[in-house]
Formats: C-alpha cells, sequence, structure tokens
C-alpha cells in the first residue's frame, strides 16, 4: 500500500488539533487516553511538586442543563506542572475533545496567580506556552465551546513556579487495561525537567493482586523512561516511577489491569506538530495499538477537533482511509 502526504492548506500560522479513532476506540489527538479513574502524582516530598500528565475535569457551571450533559464538550489539560521563573513550558489541553463529533475552541485564563504576576497566556491556543513571572503557584483554567455553542466544564491546571530548580516533571501516562500473559509496554518518554538537565528513573511495583508473584525484580529496563513488565494474573498492577535531576525527584504512578477479556485498541495520533503556512503536514498514527492483538485488525479514521478562527480546513482534508494510520494513505 502506498503512502502519500495529505496537504492540509492551513491559512495561518496556526494549530490545528485532529482525532484519531481507532477500531472504534477514539482518542483525542495528542495525548489523550482512555477515560479512567486516574491517581494523583505523588511527590517524593510535599515540598517538591510533582509532574502529572494525567488529564483533570474539574466541576465548574456550564452551559445547558444535567439531562444534557452528553451533549457538554470536554475540557482536558495536564494537572500539575513545575516549572523555574523566566522559563516557558507548555500547558496541554489538546486532548479535549466534543463526544459528538463537534469542533470546540478554546478558552484559557489564569484565575490564581502570585502577588505581583501579570503573566497571561495565549486563550485560545490548544497547547499554549506559560511562563512564569514570580514564584508560587499559578491555577491556569480550560474552558472549550462546540459548535452548539455549549460550555464543557472546567479543566484547571496547577503550576509550581520556584526561583531557580524545579522538580522534574514525571510523566508515565493514563491508567489503562492489559492481558495477562502479554508484555505492558510502559513509557515515561515525555517526562521532562524544566531547565532541560537530563534524568534518572527508576521503577518500581508498588502493588499487585494477592495471587501474583510479580516484584521489582520482574520490571525489565526498570532504570529507563521505556520499561516493561507481563502481567501474571488478573486483577490491578500499580507501578510507581521515580524520576530525578541528580537534585530533586518527583514520583508518578499508574494502574495497569490485567484482564482475559477482549481489550479496546489505542489511538496515539503522534507529536505535535509545528508547520508553516500552507505546508504540506502528515499526520501520524503508527503508535497506535491493540494490547491483544485481535480479534480483527486495526482500522483507522481521522478527524478535526478545533480550528482557528480564520481557517477554513475541514474533517475532510485529512485522508479517511479506514485501513492506513497516516493521512493522505491510499
Amino acid at each position: 500500500m502506498t503512502e502519500t502526504p495529505t496537504t492540509v492548506r492551513v491559512p495561518q500560522f496556526i494549530r490545528i488539533l485532529l482525532m484519531l479513532v481507532c477500531a472504534g476506540a477514539a482518542l483525542p489527538a495528542l495525548g489523550e487516553a482512555p477515560a479512567k479513574a486516574a491517581s494523583s502524582t505523588v511527590p517524593t516530598s510535599p515540598a517538591r511538586g510533582s509532574g502529572d500528565d494525567r488529564t483533570a475535569v474539574m466541576t465548574a457551571s456550564a452551559t445547558g442543563t444535567a439531562g444534557d450533559e452528553s451533549r457538554l464538550p470536554v475540557a482536558r489539560s495536564v494537572r500539575t506542572l513545575s516549572t523555574v521563573v523566566g522559563v516557558a513550558v507548555a500547558i496541554d489541553g489538546s486532548g479535549s475533545h466534543d463526544a459528538n463529533g463537534q469542533r470546540i475552541v478554546f478558552q484559557w485564563t489564569v484565575i490564581e496567580a502570585p502577588s505581583g504576576s501579570i503573566a497571561t497566556l495565549d486563550a485560545d491556543d490548544p497547547a499554549p506556552v506559560f511562563t512564569a513571572d514570580e514564584p508560587g503557584t499559578y491555577v491556569l483554567q480550560l474552558i472549550v465551546t462546540n459548535e452548539d455553542g455549549l460550555q464543557s466544564r472546567a479543566a484547571r491546571t496547577t503550576l509550581i513556579a520556584f526561583e531557580s530548580r524545579a522538580p522534574p516533571n514525571t510523566r508515565i501516562g493514563q491508567d489503562r487495561d492489559a492481558s495477562v500473559g502479554a508484555e505492558v509496554r510502559l513509557n515515561a518518554g515525555a517526562s521532562f525537567d524544566p531547565l532541560d538537565s537530563p534524568l534518572t528513573f527508576l521503577w518500581s511495583m508498588i502493588s499487585a493482586p494477592f495471587a501474583s508473584t510479580l516484584t521489582d525484580r520482574d520490571i525489565l529496563r526498570r532504570e529507563t523512561p521505556d520499561a516493561s513488565f507481563t502481567p501474571d494474573v488478573a486483577g490491578p498492577f500499580v507501578l510507581g516511577l521515580e524520576a530525578s535531576n541528580g537534585e530533586l525527584a518527583s514520583e508518578d504512578r499508574v494502574t495497569i489491569t490485567a484482564t482475559q477479556d477482549n481489550l479496546a485498541p489505542v489511538a496515539d495520533a503522534g507529536d505535535h506538530q509545528a508547520r508553516a503556512f500552507v505546508e504540506p503536514i502528515t499526520l501520524h498514527g503508527e503508535g497506535s495499538f491493540d494490547p491483544d492483538a485481535g480479534p480483527a485488525p486495526l482500522g483507522f479514521q481521522w478527524s478535526l477537533v478545533a480550528r482557528p478562527t480564520l481557517s477554513s480546513v475541514t474533517s475532510s482534508e485529512p485522508s479517511a482511509a479506514s485501513d492506513c494510520p497516516r493521512s493522505g494513505c491510499h
């Protein structure tokens, strides 16, 4: 099968947010994951803070009534971030989406900041860059609105800015399901240090089902960001990861629930991309996978989630090929 890139004509230098649907399991592009109960990042000490790529959906007033909750779009953003004053950091809300497939627009606001701060961010960007100008705690709020004018509940990101040194942001991903006897890949590659210091990693088995015999020794490559393990029984396995920059550390946890049932595939729409005006953009969904490899081959469907006000790009412009992970496959 020949692959050719699809040209998406963008009327200005902006961000376009797309969604990849993989064999019926939809994940909004650029980091969204299946909705499951998620625990917060657990810092190694209360003063250190933590990095957490789990998404937060907070309670707030929303247009509509309780009877039409299913019509509301969903705003998702990273829950916590650590940074250093004067250092830019991206606040990723690109996992936001509308369950009914409508396009959404973004509205970010700074609702809490340290005294004296005048820091702002690009209100309509799916993943705006924010630079703290004072040490302390910032709370950033995201609300998205769909084409019917319905607003999401608010998602909030708590950002802790330090004077000169901050703990790393440990990002381990969302809780998910896996098959008993099948290798589970653990990826902390999205973890980062605010000052780009090199990180060291250490995975651990926090808890396992009563009948399991797995321990820390059964985690392969446990001192790397890309570890793995194989569940030996059904039930929840809780794994922890500590990331250190040599001075400070933070920890995150993930729950892998092993089952004998058929599992939904995982859609991965690839990394953020920046392109100049009218430059072709090839979308990459090759990271998508089926945890239990069946019963049928994966199918792919791309759709447009958000676009700038002046853009005329539609969902028909990314390729809608049902058997190809890239846009433009034929």
